[in-house]
């Protein structure tokens, strides 16, 4: 009778396990960024987020506090630029292999805001793949990467690449940095060499990274429904003696 709660403790065990295997498989496509609305048309509800959204969140997050030493004034000039909808790097194109095009559209949209006819940054907004609504992702302060991303050339795309922190602009076959990150591209060159740069790590050394956190949570968890177990086990053999 004393083995009896090592039933319960393998029904555990079980449930940890199939516990850790969901997390894993929550994270992997949690990770997945880019879109399913390859439309370039830009949805109505991003519009209208940016028409009546946006402003009233940014003043929110960035207007000057009590003491006004800091912040934005988004005042009656308030106003939005041109929005930009962004590409990123396929994932073919990253693994070296051929791809046309290079880059594909994601949900995220990029626009300049300029207050009393001066560019103060630039607002990035996404469809949450969690809520499916539009909402402000990041604001850029200052005016030089907002106004960078003002000089699009005709025909050209802007594209983020979040892993290395860089933002393209591609034309005519060559890419152009706005923002380096960690490419180490300093000048325009032809896109074809762009695949080097962006590398991802390997599956290896990605699970590497990710498996030891849920490994130890189970270990943890293991060691202490065994010791309630066994202390249990114990109380319950004593009563019957």
């Amino acid at each position: 009778m004393v083995m009896a709660p090592w039933r319960g403790l393998t029904r555990l065990l079980c449930a940890l396990l199939l516990l850790a295997i969901a997390s894993g498989l929550v994270v992997s496509t949690s990770q997945a960024t880019h879109a399913l609305d390859s439309d370039e048309r830009m949805p109505d509800q991003v519009a209208h987020y940016f028409e009546h959204g946006l402003l009233p969140r940014l003043t929110e997050l960035y207007a000057p506090g009590e003491d006004a030493a800091s912040g934005i004034d988004f005042d009656e000039s308030a106003r939005v630029g041109a929005v930009v909808r962004l590409r990123a790097w396929t994932a073919q194109f990253v693994a070296g292999g051929e791809a046309e095009p290079p880059a594909e559209v994601v949900n995220e949209w990029l626009a300049p805001v300029l207050v009393r006819g001066l560019v103060v940054g630039a607002a990035l907004v996404w469809v949450n793949p969690g809520s499916g609504r539009a909402e402000l992702a990041e604001f850029y302060p200052g005016s030089a990467f907002a106004t960078a991303v003002q000089s699009l050339p005709e025909g050209g795309v802007l594209v983020r690449d979040q892993p290395t922190g860089s933002w393209f602009v591609l034309a005519d076959d060559t890419a152009t940095p706005i923002v380096t990150g960690t490419t180490g591209v300093s000048g325009s060159v032809p896109v074809d060499a762009m695949p080097p740069v962006l590398e991802r790590p390997s599956q290896d050394e990605t699970d590497a990274g990710v498996t030891p956190v849920p490994a130890m949570l189970l270990l943890v968890a293991f060691a202490a429904a065994a010791g309630l177990l066994l202390r249990s086990a114990r109380v319950r053999a004593s009563a019957k003696a």
